[in-house]
């Protein structure tokens, strides 16, 4: 998570930075109002995408690992084949 979060928003600060937009930001407010809101709307995504998957990492994984006696790989494996049969009650489960 944390090399995403350096990724996510270390890399738009440092193009706005070169750009010179925090020099004048009065000059430049339209595009930093707008990606912030797109930062914040990819940030919000990436968290929904982590929690996601910490449930069923949690739910699902966890007890694959501990039954069929498994490695984290093989029971992420043998989860998604599990979540193709029934996409509908897995994603039912998410929300």
């Amino acid at each position: 998570m944390g090399i995403f979060f350096t990724i996510l928003i270390g890399i738009p600060l440092g193009v706005a930075a070169l750009l010179g937009w925090f020099n004048n930001p009065d000059a430049h407010m339209l595009p930093l109002v707008l990606g912030t809101i797109l930062l914040v709307l990819l940030l919000l995504l990436l968290l929904l995408a982590a929690a996601a998957v910490w449930l069923l990492g949690k739910d699902f994984m966890a007890p694959i690992m501990a039954v069929e006696n498994l490695d984290f790989a093989d029971a992420w494996s043998h989860l998604l084949a599990m979540m193709k049969k029934e996409k509908g009650a897995y994603a039912g489960y998410i929300g």
